[in-house]
């Protein structure tokens, strides 16, 4: 069978594995363009008031029960309790490139289908009211950018750098939601590669790869095991250091995933409106139909461990553009194609000579690709 003969998509769950905080400082006028809103002073004021309880629902009862159950206090335990990509790796490749010409590339790596608990229990240190746990499903396996989008990478597709901090392998950031969408939107149209930011789901699933823990690796952040404020260290640690600026992408150990960085240096967009969690359990979630601010997530080197947590929650205008605003990129499988443009910046479809026949008995006939603009 020729690549450029079959479309396909990945049937649904067929991967199925196992299972604010401190007032934020002033930010300084000079790190900020076209906008004077702080979101992280913003959601400081929602937060003055903690709900340390759950909803007492029977679902939500339940699910903190498991949580608690399948909840570790060390990094060791949670690595114990990882679900793994091993069994993805049956069916795909373990790393996909988006290539842009003269040799550079746009690294992602295959994130599992599975479930998890998203938000925080009860239990979890300066933990905001609107961290609701509850059970989400990701039904789709997909490919996440393996680090922060870099100002290498923003150049080459958009002709500009508008990042305070320079450096080619720094991520980039003073840049807004709607600045994200349109770099999305052009790679597709340079590759044909329907890159998108992730959902809000779909980031913490990513981002926790299996722990439940406030970081994946473990209960305490002090600005040394990723880019923070470490000033005001989280848990029983010490004081930690504080950059004052972007690190470059992969500067700290990766997750069980191989993503770099989903805690600190540069905040990240997430496609969804923000809204409250519901306590039920979710597929797919998408967050609501329409809003005022759009999510972050992550933290930033700017902030202070607390707000780098998985399941911290920030948000901002969608036309905010600040020097700890950054983003990373998702690849949905049911998007994907092999089928290089026929351009100098086309795909070359190198993981092709990766895929064993094993992954042919995962193709559906009834595959529902999206078509390509060419």
């Amino acid at each position: 069978m020729e690549w450029r003969d079959f479309e396909y998509a990945v049937v649904l769950g067929a991967i199925n594995l196992a299972e604010n905080q401190p007032e934020e400082k002033n930010h300084n006028a000079k790190h900020s363009k076209g906008a004077n809103e702080n979101p992280e002073q913003i959601f400081d004021q929602d937060h003055k008031n903690h709900d340390s309880g759950l909803p007492n629902t029977t679902n939500s009862a339940n699910a903190y029960s498991a949580f608690q159950k399948n909840s570790q206090d060390d990094q060791s335990s949670n690595a114990e309790q990882n679900p793994t990509n091993s069994n993805a790796n049956l069916a795909l490749p373990p790393t996909y490139e988006i290539h842009f010409g003269d040799g550079l590339k746009l690294e992602l790596v295959l994130i599992p289908a599975g479930t998890f608990m998203m938000g925080s229990p009860k239990t979890e240190q300066d933990r905001g009211s609107n961290e609701i746990l509850h059970q989400v499903t990701i039904s789709n396996p997909f490919y996440m950018g393996k680090y922060q989008v870099t100002q290498k990478e923003w150049q080459t597709v958009m002709g500009n750098n508008p990042s305070h901090f320079k450096g080619a392998r720094l991520p980039v950031e003073q840049v807004s939601w709607d600045d994200a969408m349109a770099f999305c939107a052009k790679v597709k149209q340079q590759t044909g590669q329907a890159i998108r930011l992730p959902t809000e789901a779909e980031w913490e699933y990513a981002c926790r790869a299996g722990t439940t823990t406030p970081f994946h690796f473990g209960k305490e952040l002090n600005g040394t095991q990723a880019n923070c404020d470490g000033n005001s260290p989280y848990g029983t640690t010490t004081k930690g250091p504080y950059l004052g600026k972007t690190s470059a992408v992969g500067s700290y150990p990766s997750n069980a995933w191989g993503l770099h960085d989903m805690h600190g240096n540069v905040w990240e967009w997430c496609s969804d409106w923000y809204g409250e969690y519901p306590d039920i359990r979710t597929t797919d979630p998408q967050g609501p139909q329409k809003g005022d601010v759009r999510v972050l997530r992550g933290g930033s080197w700017y902030g202070f461990p607390v707000r780098c947590r998985a399941s911290y929650r920030s948000r901002g205008n969608p036309g905010n553009r600040l020097s700890y605003y950054g983003f990373r990129v998702i690849l949905p499988l049911d998007r994907l194609t092999l089928q290089p443009k026929q351009d100098s910046t086309s795909h070359t479809g190198d993981i092709a000579p990766d895929l064993g026949p094993e992954w042919q008995s995962w193709i559906v006939s009834n595959s529902t690709k999206e078509q390509l603009e060419e």
